[in-house]
């Protein structure tokens, strides 16, 4: 089955893309195309930035801004063409930062600062274990290309049921089809009810103020882009069985209007009280004075 986040990758940028899989096999000896599409994880651009340190070491990690690859990062640090990643090296593991796998301006952005994420909306988290070794894939070809041994013809050869074996795959084909959109509704819902949230924290001091009873203004935010990014998890998941499915162009419309909505709610949402208390109402209530 074709791997439709690799795809949808390649589509964004299809020079970059090369030179992630270049950098896979003369670097790390992996096999960037090798893994599967159920080892991909997506995450939160906050979500993602919280696996860092030794944990961190075991990912390889790609940024997007909508469909905009910014840079990609090994744990939490850029690499460049030759899967360096310390700037600070005296000898020729230092990287090079004019070859730094991704685009400006991110690039230069999240060398100043970290707050650099804030631009990104959604992060594929590739785990190294799940990839196949470049000596793997050419193992699993010379076996491939070993002549077969002929078997020993009999009058009856044991003919396969296409016609059941086609059957199971359509019904898993539907069933699978069937679990994507029921989490596409549920998510899409979910992400609505935040935004209601938010807005409506934003709106009314004493409103947030009891909201604040159960999560913060960022956590909310945070929440929004889990179940944005769950959003696409389906879609990429529907396009792999159903490229033409009428929900796909529907959804991604939706989620082109919840990540504009976002972009102009941030600066509002990082002005927004943590505080709980009636005092903390009475001092909102001077401010608007």
């Amino acid at each position: 089955m074709e791997n439709t986040i690799l795809t949808f990758l390649k589509e964004c940028d299809n020079q970059l893309f090369e030179k992630i899989v270049k950098a896979f096999a003369a670097y790390k000896k992996l096999d960037f195309s090798s893994i599967s599409q159920g080892d991909i994880i997506m995450l939160s651009p906050q979500k993602a930035f919280e696996y860092s340190g030794d944990e961190g070491d075991k990912y390889f990690k790609i940024w997007l801004s909508g469909s905009k690859i910014m840079f990609v990062t090994w744990a939490n640090t850029m690499i460049d063409n030759q899967f360096r990643w310390n700037a600070k090296a005296r000898n020729d593991d230092k990287r090079d930062n004019g070859d730094i796998i991704g685009n400006e301006p991110y690039i230069s952005a999240y060398l100043k600062s970290n707050s650099a994420i804030e631009q990104c909306t959604m992060v594929y988290m590739f785990p190294f274990e799940k990839f196949a070794g470049i000596h793997e894939k050419v193992h699993k070809q010379e076996e491939c290309d070993k002549p077969k041994r002929k078997s020993i013809q009999t009058d009856r050869e044991p003919i396969a049921n296409t016609e059941f074996t086609g059957k199971r795959a359509q019904e898993a084909k539907v069933k699978s089809i069937t679990k994507y959109t029921d989490d596409l509704k549920k998510n899409a819902h979910e992400v609505n009810r935040l935004l209601k949230k938010i807005e409506g924290r934003i709106k009314s001091p004493k409103e947030n103020r009891e909201a604040n009873r159960w999560s913060t203004p960022d956590e909310d935010r945070e929440n929004i882009l889990e179940e944005i990014t769950k959003v696409k998890t389906s879609i990429l998941g529907i396009k792999g069985l159903e490229p033409n499915h009428p929900l796909i162009e529907f959804y991604e419309t939706k989620i082109q209007d919840w990540e504009t909505k976002m972009r102009k709610l941030d600066p509002k949402i990082k002005k927004l009280k943590t505080n709980t208390s009636w005092f903390g109402d009475l001092i909102d209530y001077i401010n608007e004075e």
